[in-house]
């Protein structure tokens, strides 16, 4: 996850997907401008042009998504059901990963799957607290 701060200086088009989302062409904050970004419905409230902000972003397999706003003083974040949906889908990509490896390489397989999970519980863990911390 990212935090991008600054002033909002710009929304761009944005096209509905699966009815709770608004996919945006490009959105500018601070000296960045973040390309094809989705932002919850809820979230796009808040995304008020010329405000000074912070924009927490992560990347959910090959997209990034607004997981929350923080203005004023008050953070405005989506649930946490949403942001973490991934986790089931990459422990099994992982795991058959790691039978993969194991019985094509044996031990060393076994060492390299063990370690792709730690990885994994590590990044995610890192995740979760800054996401409940923004």
């Amino acid at each position: 996850m990212k935090i991008y701060s600054g002033k909002l200086r710009l929304v761009g088009d944005g096209r509905v997907e699966r009815g709770n989302c608004t996919v945006r062409s490009v959105i500018e904050i601070g000296d960045h401008t973040l390309r094809d970004i989705r932002a919850d419905n809820y979230i796009e409230t808040y995304l008020n042009v010329g405000q000074e902000m912070k924009i927490l972003v992560a990347k959910f397999l090959w997209r990034q998504a607004i997981l929350g706003v923080h203005y004023n003083g008050k953070s405005y974040k989506v649930s946490k059901g949403s942001v973490f949906f991934d986790i089931p889908l990459m422990l099994l990509i992982i795991l058959g990963f790691y039978a993969l490896v194991a019985s094509v390489l044996g031990f060393v397989g076994h060492l390299m799957g063990i370690a792709s999970i730690i990885w994994y519980i590590r990044l995610k863990s890192r995740a979760i607290w800054q996401f409940n911390n923004f």
